[in-house]
């Protein structure tokens, strides 16, 4: 192949590995965002949409309806995917969330989380209060997931 016929070749291939990625992040682009609201009394909202702001003052309505009158912190911990995964975990009176492109890798970070957090003062047993999906869906209960320190839940749907 002489230097010409490789130039072009080398150009064809940087063109079409350009065009998938473009196509990749312009689906990335055309995804809508979610967001999960947890209050320290456990509520929690979801809410999904075409950009931040009205995801975010869903999620506040949907975690006030869900924890009535007495709950007045439904924003004050929350967090923003797109295609990715969200966990909210209690222990006792501390909330977390953790997240992740994938389900193994918000489990993982949700692990990390609650061994920092068990790290810092003692804590009671961690429960799962909501798990979102890539698509805004909610779960009660997820494959792996943590119910109680270092144990993983095996015989919840995934």
């Amino acid at each position: 192949m002489d230097n010409a016929s490789a130039l072009l070749l080398s150009a064809c291939l940087a063109l079409a590995t350009f065009a998938v990625s473009a196509q990749a992040d312009d689906n990335f682009w055309h995804t809508d965002w979610t967001v999960l609201t947890v209050s320290q009394s456990g509520a929690w909202g979801v809410g999904t949409a075409t950009s931040i702001s009205p995801a975010i003052t869903l999620a506040v309505k949907n975690c006030r309806q869900r924890g009535g009158e007495k709950v007045s912190d439904c924003g004050g911990i929350q967090v923003t995917i797109r295609n990715s995964w969200a966990l909210a975990y209690a222990c006792g009176e501390v909330v977390f969330t953790a997240t992740g492109a994938s389900l193994p890798s918000a489990l993982d970070e949700a692990a990390r989380e609650e061994l920092e957090q068990r790290l810092a003062q003692r804590l009671p047993s961690c429960r799962l209060t909501v798990a979102v999906d890539p698509n805004g869906r909610t779960h009660a209960e997820i494959r792996g997931a943590l119910t109680t320190t270092g144990q993983n839940s095996t015989n919840s749907r995934p």
